[in-house]
């Protein structure tokens, strides 16, 4: 009876780890999602002489300095995709592959902290630990409900 106890508790575990694996990234998707909002900005720069990229400044401050969600489309003199990089700062990007001494026009897409959670103190920080806190309350769950089912 012990081993079939064992087996048992081994197999909840396991749906339990599964169940939060399964998840964790839906759950992180839905809480991006509320932290941010998506914005564009049209914007200009000038390649110099010799020089493949050319630097434009955000009107507002990205969420993060990742190039996850930043898009830049080029709308004149043509159009097409480029890379990109952030800066730290979060407000200049570097446009990447471009031709030198060319006046540029960007559609520049990338997500700003959400407007209606700036004035929500702490609210924002603990939106961030839900998928942290739910493996520990899993962990906890499955110790606590396996070692009482145990010891039956």
């Amino acid at each position: 009876m012990d081993t079939l106890k064992l087996a048992v508790a081994a197999l909840g575990a396991l749906l339990f780890v599964v169940f939060t694996l399964l998840n964790i990234e839906p759950a992180t998707n839905a809480i991006h999602e509320i932290r941010t909002d998506l914005t564009t900005d049209n914007l200009a720069c000038t390649t110099g002489v010799g020089d493949d990229t050319c630097t434009v400044t955000l009107t507002r401050l990205a969420f993060d300095n990742t190039t996850t969600n930043l898009t830049a489309t080029q709308l004149s003199p043509g159009a097409g995709s480029h890379g990109t990089l952030i800066a730290n700062n979060q407000t200049t990007v570097t446009i990447e592959g471009l031709s030198a001494s060319t006046d540029y026009t960007f559609n520049v897409g990338y997500v700003i902290p959400n407007p209606s959670m700036v004035g929500l103190a702490g609210f924002d920080q603990a939106l961030e630990m839900i998928p942290v806190l739910m493996v520990i309350i899993i962990v906890v769950a499955v110790a606590f409900f396996g070692g009482i089912w145990a010891m039956t």
